[in-house]
């Protein structure tokens, strides 16, 4: 009897430890998860080879979180990522009707069941339709907003966000809205869909990021004004791809160690050229800062 009792104990603690060494591979091996303390995330460039914006956001619990997307030509790649992290998406942050921002979703949003992907909660910002419409240039491609009505007209898990609004994106994960689409935006006459980007800064235990989508210069005084002592952070990503948008005098306020711009080369390597996109890059290279680029996606840092 006493044998058996061993031989009955000796069974079972193989057996837990078979299954603490299984439980540890499945654990390392699960591509939605991440082993790190804080928040990974990742900057995803576009299959066109152009400018576009596509971040995730992951956590140890596998949560996930998607800001934009990309090209609606990017619909595949964006559901390969997501599928690859669990297929399940707690917040999914659009911060401007733009093709390259929200093309991939309009794309993918209506075929969610067929990819396997479910989606908790939808954020953007308060587009003012009226104003969008009637100054929307060519190259605002305003179409792009139009198929984003339609294809969400009967959600029920879209949510506006505006100036100041704040709540905990992930759990130790705080993000404040510091720019919407506002009257500011409404009283311009040209780029009201770029300067209606959500610029928001997501805080985490030790560190932040400041994102700020497509937000160009002529939003930097009432930013500025508004949430000057709020605007540093240790990574940041840069209005507009990094071109034609906010100033080096924003981006000192920042004091960012890094930041991402979300364009090809071209924008930033050449002064011979339209683009002024090597002021940003050139102001943070002389800063010491690390400057991630969509050449070299996936890019990714982990938010202490």
């Amino acid at each position: 009897m006493k044998l058996n009792k061993k031989i009955l104990f000796s069974a079972c603690l193989i057996v837990l430890i078979m299954i603490a060494i299984l439980t540890g591979y499945l654990v390392k091996n699960e591509p939605w998860r991440t082993d790190k303390d804080g928040f990974e995330i990742t900057q995803f460039g576009t299959v066109t080879g152009s400018q576009c914006m596509f971040y995730t956001i992951r956590d140890k619990d596998g949560n996930l979180v998607v800001i934009d997307g990309g090209y609606t030509d990017d619909e595949a790649s964006v559901a390969n990522v997501i599928n690859r992290f669990g297929g399940h998406v707690k917040s999914w942050i659009l911060t401007h009707p733009h093709p390259d921002h929200i093309g991939a979703f309009n794309a993918l949003y209506p075929k969610l069941s067929a990819y396997g992907i479910t989606v908790d909660k939808i954020y953007v910002t308060d587009v003012n339709h009226d104003r969008y419409v009637e100054t929307a240039k060519d190259y605002d491609a305003v179409n792009a907003y139009l198929d984003f009505l339609n294809v969400t007209k009967d959600a029920k898990n879209v949510k506006a966000l505006k100036e100041n609004d704040e709540f905990d994106l992930l759990p130790g994960l705080h993000m404040k809205v510091l720019h919407g689409w506002d009257k500011n935006v409404d009283a311009t006459e040209n780029n009201l869909c770029n300067n209606g980007s959500l610029m928001f800064k997501l805080t985490a235990k030790e560190e932040s990021m400041l994102f700020c989508a497509d937000t160009q210069h002529e939003m930097e005084k009432y930013i500025v004004g508004n949430h000057k002592d709020e605007l540093k952070c240790d990574y940041v990503q840069c209005g507009h791809h990094g071109n034609w948008g906010l100033t080096p005098n924003f981006y000192k306020l920042t004091n960012a160690k890094a930041a991402f711009v979300d364009g090809p080369n071209y924008l930033y390597d050449s002064k011979d050229t339209n683009f002024d996109g090597y002021k940003t890059v050139d102001y943070f290279r002389e800063a010491g800062a690390r400057i991630y680029r969509l050449a070299s996606n996936p890019n990714v840092i982990t938010l202490k």
